[in-house]
């Protein structure tokens, strides 16, 4: 399966940078789900949960607000603030 490249920035600092298997974004009208070879988007994100899966495990991060950029197997979001979310 290809990979996708999920970056995650803040104001701060780079909070995230790795290859997963899939993302799902909070957009601002609903989620939005992302795997490999997705057609190049830009979109405006709400507040929630971003999840991102990498083989058996899930990693979550509180988003508030920001862009999303999809294009060429990379996953660039900006955002004020992203927190790692422990547990569901």
């Amino acid at each position: 399966m290809s990979k996708l490249q999920v970056v995650i920035v803040t104001p701060e600092s780079t909070t995230l940078d790795k290859q997963v298997d899939s993302v799902v974004l909070p957009l601002f009208d609903g989620e939005k789900g992302i795997l490999a070879n997705h057609a190049p988007m830009i979109g405006r994100l709400g507040k929630g949960k971003l999840r991102i899966k990498d083989g058996g495990s899930e990693e979550s991060y509180q988003i508030d607000g920001g862009f999303v950029q999809v294009e060429s197997n990379v996953v660039s979001i900006l955002t004020g603030k992203s927190d790692v979310v422990t547990g569901d």
